[in-house]
């Protein structure tokens, strides 16, 4: 982490030469969006000026930040000038206005360049300031709320005895219709929305009436009088679920997967993309991780151990070992086991993030999979789920790794992945996963040669990735 000072004289330093300045990328327009688990205040400023207008935004929950974001956003008008002072005194002025987040880690600072507003007239009327982003510090509290989190996204889905077909309000019957967690009800002209949705469908079948009535899904008489009521109707849509085991991943904007919305679905994607099975997994369980390790067990309790992998591990960081009594490759927190059933790794998870109560940001990832390499020495790879928020606080182990690290990335936004984990996956011959991306053949990357992820735009320098800068 890079204190304020050295972040400000960075910022301020000349955009050629010397000192190098902070990452600038280039955006169409922005727009404050949420980012996964994670909170945002915006900090509204003129153009061309660095005033605080208004702040939008929970800033009692700021009081509370652990690690910080920062982007600062101006336009690119005009075209030739670095806005690298205007930029410097936004940043500053976010520090004046809140003096308490000078103690707070930052995880990264960036600038963002509106190219809409390459004219006076249309920068002026673009949003100018800083948008902070920023996880809760890691404390037993915060622990106690992720685990209840992760029992809701558990919570076992309904089952059709439970949950009988409901009339909508409309006294319309309605036509019964199947998914693995019960049962909702198809109305005309629209489909309402399923309350306790654990798994997408496998299929969505479009039948006749008769057919639908011979298949068991409704009877005769309620078509009948949904055709009396509202007219003939030449098909019916039935969500069903077959048997074969064939399993969707959601879109991004799907709820679907446990009883409450997932901020975050990219463990999904990155497994129904690769399949991989047999390989240990390690998987990071500090923080607000509850979301990936909720992912992790519904995919278990999905394809089950033979399916899957009955080899994991966990790690807290350290148990309730205070900072500064943590050593390189001895902070411990790390717990195993070759599991059989979804329970018994259930409970693995729990009894780690019980053990956990927080800390600083910096994870004892490498010594999590020193552990495993020794525990799972048939291994042909590793499967690290770990948290883009944290750095890696003992990198200098991991030459000691000898197996490829396969790292699937959660809370990865805008401010783009930690160089740790590009480091990490290329040292040991593996590979980074995202949501939208695997991306391999990082061992191959020599010396100040590129690498794109997303919009940002690494370098390798002296054996570590850098993102680039103007």
């Amino acid at each position: 982490m890079k204190t304020l000072l050295s972040l400000l004289l960075i910022l301020a330093g000349p955009l050629c030469g010397g000192a190098q300045s902070l990452p600038v990328r280039p955006v169409a327009r922005y727009v404050a969006t949420p980012a996964a688990l994670a909170e945002t205040v915006v900090v509204h400023m003129p153009y061309a000026g660095s005033t605080v207008l208004s702040v939008t935004g929970d800033t009692a929950a700021l009081r509370t930040a652990g690690v910080l974001q920062v982007e600062i956003v101006c336009t690119d008008f005009p075209a030739s000038a670095s806005l690298t002072e205007l930029n410097a005194a936004r940043l500053e002025a976010v520090y004046v206005r809140f003096p308490y987040l000078r103690a707070v880690p930052l995880h990264s600072v960036q600038v963002l360049r509106q190219l809409d507003g390459a004219e006076k007239a249309p920068a002026q009327g673009l949003f100018h300031g800083a948008v902070l982003r920023f996880r809760p510090r890691q404390d037993a509290a915060l622990m106690k709320q992720d685990l209840e989190r992760l029992e809701e996204l558990l919570r076992p889905p309904l089952s059709p005895e439970a949950t009988p077909a409901k009339a909508p309000a409309t006294g319309d019957p309605g036509i019964p219709w199947v998914l693995e967690s019960g049962f909702g009800t198809i109305v005309p002209g629209v489909q309402q929305r399923f309350v306790r949705r654990h798994y997408p469908a496998d299929t969505i079948l479009v039948l006749t009436p008769d057919g639908a009535v011979r298949r068991g899904y409704g009877t005769k008489k309620q078509y009948d009088d949904r055709a009396r009521r509202y007219g003939p109707f030449d098909s019916v849509t039935v969500a069903h679920r077959v048997t074969a085991r064939v399993f969707k991943a959601p879109e991004p904007d799907d709820e679907a997967l446990g009883p409450v919305p997932l901020p975050d679905s990219s463990l999904f994607k990155v497994l129904t993309r690769n399949r991989w099975t047999g390989m240990p997994v390690v998987a990071d369980v500090t923080g607000s991780m509850y979301p990936y390790t909720g992912q992790l067990l519904l995919w278990l309790r999905q394809w089950n151990a033979e399916g899957f992998t009955r080899r994991f591990v966990f790690y807290n960081d350290g148990d309730a070992t205070p900072d500064e009594q943590k050593v390189a490759g001895r902070t411990g927190g790390i717990y195993s086991c070759t599991c059989d059933s979804f329970g018994a790794v259930r409970a693995l998870v729990q009894h780690t993030m019980q053990r956990g109560s927080g800390g600083d940001s910096p994870e004892n990832t490498v010594e999590a999979l020193l552990s495993t390499q020794q525990r799972f020495p048939d291994a042909a790879f590793l499967v690290l789920v770990a948290d883009n928020w944290a750095p890696v606080k003992d990198l200098a182990l991991a030459g000691g790794i000898t197996k490829p690290v396969r790292v699937v990335l959660g809370g990865v936004s805008g401010a783009g992945v930690h160089p740790h984990y590009l480091d990490l996956a290329r040292r040991t011959g593996g590979s980074l996963h995202l949501g939208d991306a695997d991306v391999t053949g990082l061992a191959g990357l020599r010396e100040g040669e590129t690498l794109q992820v997303g919009t940002a735009v690494y370098r390798l320098v002296k054996g570590r990735f850098e993102e680039e800068r103007p």
